[in-house]
């Protein structure tokens, strides 16, 4: 997202107004736990992840990447597929997340109150 803001005001655009990046959202997720129901997660400001997925187990690691916040997870101690390159969107009260860059439509996650 950095490079695609930089690229745009390079050209002369400007990013619209209120314009989110995956750092401002996950700034404001960072150590808190969020959940869709039967999921839990929590995204720890120390590069670490974990949580509850229907009774087992979550962890994993994140990084950012091109602007994009890219997670490796495990279930129960055993990894879960590749890694993916998540775009994250505010909805709502909830943060949306939208798999393979953005292409692919995610899960809303809601702090847990």
């Amino acid at each position: 997202m950095k490079r695609f803001a930089a690229a745009m005001l390079c050209a002369g655009f400007a990013l619209p107004a209120g314009a989110e990046t995956t750092e401002d959202l996950l700034a404001e997720i960072l150590d808190r736990q969020l959940g869709t129901g039967a999921v839990t997660a929590t995204i720890h400001a120390d590069g670490t992840i974990s949580g509850d997925f229907h009774g087992k187990v979550m962890g994993g690691a994140w990084h950012i990447e091109d602007g994009f916040y890219c997670r490796s997870l495990t279930l129960d101690g055993e990894p879960l597929g590749q890694e993916d390159c998540i775009a994250i969107l505010r909805d709502g009260d909830g943060y949306r997340f939208d798999g393979e860059r953005g292409t692919k439509a995610g899960h809303v996650y809601r702090p847990a109150e």
